[in-house]
This record gives C-alpha cells, sequence and structure tokens, in this order.
C-alpha cells in the first residue's frame, strides 16, 4: 500500500467506522484493497481508484426511509423509480455524503460512486474509474459468488475491461432479476451494447 495513504485516509476510516456495520466497513476496507490493485493494470491515478473504493458504500447502511430524505433534501433528481430503490439509491446519496461530509470535491471520485449503482451519466473521464469500481465491488475476496469471481478476475486482472465489462452485466442481470431486485435502465442498456 502507498506509505502516505493510513494519514490520508484516516478522517475517511473513522467517517466509515461510526456510519457503516462492521462487515459493510470490512467490504470497503477489501474493494479498496482491490482498486489499488487494479490502479496499476489500467492506469488509474492510484489515491482516486482507492478513495473511490473506500467511500463507494459510505450512504449504504443508512436506512432506505433516510436514504430517500436525504435524496429529497438535497435535493438528489431520480430520474428512474428503480432510482428509489436503496440497491441504487445508496450510489448517488453516497456520492453526496462523500462530498459533504467528507470533503471529497473531485469530479472523477463523485462519479464512479454515483455511477457504480448503474445509476447516473458515465462520462469518458470516469468510465475506466466507474468499471474498476464495480469489477472491484464484486471481487472482495469476501464475496461468495464465487462462480462469478472464477468468471470475472482472469479478464479484469488481465486488463480486459471489456471482457470484464461483458462478463459482469451477462451476470448481473439475471442476479437481480432472480431475486426481483430493481434492474437500472442503464443496465439493460449496457446488456444490450455488450451482450448482443
Amino acid at each position: 500500500m502507498l506509505m502516505d495513504t493510513p494519514r490520508l485516509f484516516e478522517p475517511y476510516h473513522t467517517y466509515l467506522q461510526k456510519t457503516l456495520l462492521p462487515s459493510r466497513y470490512t467490504h470497503s476496507v477489501n474493494v479498496m484493497r482491490v482498486m489499488e490493485q487494479l490502479a496499476l493494470i489500467y492506469d488509474l491515478d492510484p489515491i482516486k481508484a482507492m478513495t473511490i473504493g473506500l467511500l463507494h458504500d459510505i450512504a449504504h447502511d443508512l436506512s432506505p426511509a433516510e436514504q430517500l430524505h436525504l435524496a429529497a433534501s438535497v435535493p438528489i433528481p431520480l430520474q428512474h423509480t428503480c432510482e428509489q430503490h436503496p440497491l441504487i439509491l445508496h450510489a448517488l446519496v453516497g456520492a453526496h455524503l462523500a462530498a459533504d461530509r467528507l470533503g471529497v470535491s473531485d469530479p472523477v471520485i463523485l462519479n464512479a460512486i454515483r455511477c457504480h449503482g448503474y445509476c447516473g451519466n458515465n462520462p469518458p473521464l470516469s468510465e475506466r474509474y466507474t468499471w474498476c469500481m464495480r469489477f472491484a465491488d464484486m471481487l472482495d475476496p469476501l464475496r461468495t459468488w464465487q462462480d462469478l469471481t472464477d468468471q470475472l478476475a482472469p479478464p479484469v486482472f488481465s486488463g480486459d475491461l471489456e471482457q470484464g465489462a461483458r462478463i459482469l452485466v451477462a451476470w448481473m442481470v439475471p442476479f437481480l432479476e432472480n431475486r426481483g431486485l430493481p434492474v437500472h435502465p442503464n443496465l439493460y442498456s449496457l446488456q444490450r451494447q455488450l451482450i448482443n
């Protein structure tokens, strides 16, 4: 790990330890470590990548009512009904909290947090960061989706972003549908672009 990261990230760790469940905090730290590895492979700024990984679930453990209240009070525009579901809303609210509570101002970081739930627009500047964030979220070593890990890890860690995206989207859509969870229209659009 980079030598100055413990001091640099200390306020983030302190905040997350107070607001996340221990298991979610551990997940966030694991995703930060995967993002550090992916930064080398995809030529990302390592500090930006690790910050995205650490903070991506900053709003995850707020109740659905708290997330909706924050979204309404900011306000955070919700473009689709599915964005009211915490599975997707936590990414939108998370970008706001990272800026408002922790002073994160880098648009690349905030956009990758916002878009990791497949909502929002993904400017070209942030595309690699967002996809790496999505990969890292699934490749946390504590995840139990071994079938996905076995398929996803080889292309992702060999630098094949497009194949990684194709595998992730092909897995994600039926995973959500089979559990009755919302699928964002952006995810369906990606499925059409990448799979068909």
